[in-house]
């Protein structure tokens, strides 16, 4: 356990929570306090020799796999040579 201050930070939990949200400043939001403080448990976590969870490194791919969207042709099919043509056309109008 870590004191920060405000609240004792278990050292699994932070691990766990940085795993789940993929940064200090998420995990803070989690816990009500600085990134700066969560930098330090998870600084302390690795030096104990603590790693995240499979649980949380589980749930953060599935959260981030779920939330991908298929890449799209954003421009309607039109090769780079068509939309170059297209721009020389507008210019010259």
């Amino acid at each position: 356990m870590l004191d920060s201050g405000k609240t004792f930070l278990n050292l699994q939990d932070v691990a766990d929570a940085i795993a789940k949200h993929g940064s200090y400043g998420k995990a803070a939001k989690v816990f009500e306090t600085t990134p700066a403080e969560v930098a330090q448990a998870a600084h302390e976590g690795r030096k104990a020799g603590i790693k995240p969870s499979s649980e949380a490194a589980i749930e953060r791919y599935e959260r981030v796999h779920a939330n991908k969207v298929d890449k799209v042709d954003k421009t309607g099919g039109f090769t780079r040579e068509d939309i170059l043509e297209a721009i020389v056309r507008i210019y010259e109008d």
